[in-house]
């Protein structure tokens, strides 16, 4: 669950990882700061080497997400990144 208002903080993944919007509107900045915007009952994939990235909830209401990770044994699902690569809109 992503609240109104907030995000998922830069990070990226050791392999691939779907995220299925089940309910909301979620917007993905790549580290470009381009942003796609996935509306419920899309699904949007990131992948080891695309480099850090960040899913915010720009709307009103909370978004539902279901996150499937393939990633190496052992592995954390998720990389922190604690610098932002790029300045958000």
């Amino acid at each position: 669950m992503v609240a109104p208002g907030g995000d998922t903080g830069w990070h990226e993944h050791p392999g691939m990882v779907c995220v299925t919007v089940k309910t909301g509107t979620l917007t993905f900045y790549n580290k470009a700061c381009t942003g796609i915007g996935h509306v419920a009952g899309t699904t949007f994939i990131e992948v080891s080497g695309d480099g850090p990235g960040i899913a915010r909830n720009e709307t009103t209401v909370p978004v539902e997400v279901v996150v499937t990770y393939v990633v190496p044994t052992g592995a954390a699902l998720r990389i922190d990144t604690p610098v932002a690569p790029c300045v958000l809109p």
